[in-house]
């Protein structure tokens, strides 16, 4: 768990006997450039980032291509190799993303994918962002999943790729998208996950695993998952 201590950035490893509660309200956690994060220049309170700082974010190139500021990466990026990739949630949605090629599967393991597949590749981030734009208009798939629906999805326990299948089918099938298929291989990501839990908004017990931001801990023989996500920007 990473946090600003005064104006150092610091880091809490979530691997042991903890407790932590956290605020209600939230504030500004800053921005992150190539360089490493910056603290908030104007301390603001009531979002887990203000406006200035999401402005500021390098987040927005690898989630909308939006080079302002950042403009002396935008040959580089021309360079590198993109993949789209489907991720199945469960056993209902289907998100579509992309993602540098070497990092596809470390993507969707950070996101909670249940399973997933490398569809297409590309050699620039234009032709891969535009395609993944039109995949997800023509089929429905999903851009982002929420956090508390993952954590609905990991209450209920239904897991299969089944319906990751049917949409590699469907887009395969598809004469504008079929020429560009590179894989159909779905692919399992496992989790050691408790099969039940209880749902919390603190951390109290014992930490045994994760799975994206839902961190679980062990406590009097009963286990507890906590939406980390919800947590961005509180103190604690």
């Amino acid at each position: 768990m990473t946090f600003w201590e005064d104006d150092e950035l610091k880091d809490v490893e979530l691997s042991r006997n903890l407790t932590a509660e956290f605020s209600i309200d939230k504030k500004c956690v800053g921005y992150q450039t190539e360089h490493g994060w910056h603290k908030c220049k104007y301390n603001r309170a009531g979002a887990k980032q203000c406006f200035y700082c999401m402005h500021k974010d390098i987040s927005k190139v690898y989630t909308r291509l939006n080079f302002t500021g950042y403009e002396h990466i935008k040959e580089e990026m021309s360079k590198q190799n993109f993949s789209i990739y489907l991720a199945a949630f469960g056993d209902s949605i289907i998100k579509c993303g992309v993602t540098r090629t070497e990092r596809v599967e470390t993507r969707t393991m950070e996101q909670g994918a249940d399973y997933f597949v490398e569809l297409m590749r590309f050699d620039n981030a234009e032709d891969a962002y535009s395609t993944e734009n039109n995949l997800q208009h023509t089929f429905g798939f999903k851009n982002a999943v929420r956090v508390d629906r993952k954590m609905k999805i990991a209450l209920a326990g239904k897991f299969d790729d089944a319906k990751l299948r049917a949409a590699i089918d469907l887009v395969s099938a598809s004469e504008v998208f079929s020429d560009l298929v590179h894989s159909k291989d779905a692919r399992r990501i496992p989790y050691l996950t408790p099969k039940s839990f209880e749902v919390s908004n603190a951390i109290d017990g014992e930490i045994v695993c994760s799975k994206a931001s839902l961190l679980f801990y062990k406590k009097d023989g009963n286990y507890f998952c906590t939406n980390m996500k919800k947590n961005e920007g509180k103190e604690f």
